[in-house]
């Protein structure tokens, strides 16, 4: 950009590749659920030279190597539920040089509630309760990332501890005589 000469706005690599592999599974028995997943990605560049510097092997920035969630859950019959979530992300390269990056993190949330309250009888309304703890340990991380940031600006830190409460209220038609 001629009124901006000393930044870069946005450039395309030659040449990446990016190879993985994503691995999946659930399991339940009764009220009682467990799911996992883990991801790998080798996302490196083939082929990006910039002004002389060459990038050729470097990891392609904003792409966690490595990525897990898994989730155990309880939900009874009665409406009552729970669940402990948990998720791991990798160090993750934040620039084309591969000179900053973006450490690992581990997450853990939990959450619980009550479905199917019901205010009365045949088509009254309905009442679901819920609430939860994210980042339950308080983990400082980022969420997410901004490859290549002027300034060394990469890093987009994610939220702490949060407690939540909420009510849905489902209303039905009454029923037609």
């Amino acid at each position: 950009m001629p009124d901006a000469p000393e930044r870069v706005f946005f450039r395309n690599a030659g040449a990446a590749v990016h190879r993985g592999v994503e691995v999946a599974a659930r399991l339940g028995r009764g009220g009682l659920a467990l799911a996992a997943a883990v991801a790998y990605t080798d996302a490196r560049f083939l082929d990006y030279a910039v002004d002389g510097a060459v990038f050729d092997g470097n990891r392609v920035p904003g792409v966690a190597p490595l990525v897990a969630e898994a989730e155990v859950s309880f939900a009874a019959r009665s409406g009552w539920y729970t669940a402990v979530a948990a998720e791991a992300a990798g160090r993750t390269a934040v620039d084309d040089a591969g000179e900053a990056d973006s450490p690992g993190y581990s997450l853990l949330d939990l959450r619980a509630g009550r479905t199917g309250l019901t205010l009365g009888g045949p088509g009254a309304p309905t009442l679901d309760l819920f609430g939860g703890v994210t980042n339950v340990l308080d983990t400082r991380y980022n969420a997410s990332v901004t490859v290549n940031a002027f300034g060394g600006r990469y890093y987009e830190p994610g939220p702490g501890r949060t407690l939540y409460l909420g009510v849905v209220l489902g209303l039905q038609a009454p029923p037609s005589e």
